[in-house]
């Protein structure tokens, strides 16, 4: 019936297999749930499926988990809010070694529930289209600055 709303998932994943970045098998619902409870959040259901599907780059089989544009997504036991003053926004991802990291607000009562932060400025309006922009090599990725300045009310 249409094309699957999570396909972004499987492209993520071959782009990783095609430039032989190793990556950890998914988590189980119960992994999410736990996250969810830990900060009073709700995941999507795109960094829900992103997340079933694979615990990110980082792991014992990648020493450093970065690919070769060196962007690591963490495991969910390392999802975390990095800004005090946004503690609903998780940061999920990091470029070079946290240079500037990548956040999702995950606040349901936020306009901004599912915007997706690179280095203080909007990436994307959902985790599926941040995850879009990364298969496709936008280089707003690194160059976050070209991002638009959010609005924090």
């Amino acid at each position: 019936m249409g094309i699957d709303k999570f396909e972004f998932v499987e492209r993520v994943l071959q782009r990783w297999r095609d430039n032989g970045i190793s990556f950890l098998p998914g988590v189980d619902e119960s992994e999410l749930v736990s996250l969810e409870e830990r900060y009073g959040v709700r995941l999507p259901d795109d960094m829900r499926a992103f997340y079933r599907a694979t615990n990110g780059t980082h792991g014992p089989q990648n020493s450093s988990g970065t690919d070769e544009r060196d962007i690591e997504f963490w495991p969910v036991e390392d999802i975390k809010p990095l800004v005090r003053q946004q503690p609903k926004v998780l940061d999920f991802a990091d470029y070079m070694f946290a240079e500037h990291t990548f956040g999702i607000d995950l606040d349901e009562t936020s306009k901004n529930f599912g915007t997706v932060y690179g280095g203080g400025h909007i990436m994307a309006r959902s985790f599926s289209e941040f995850m879009d922009m990364y298969v496709a090599g936008d280089e707003r990725l690194i160059y976050t600055h070209l991002g638009e300045r959010p609005n924090w009310k």
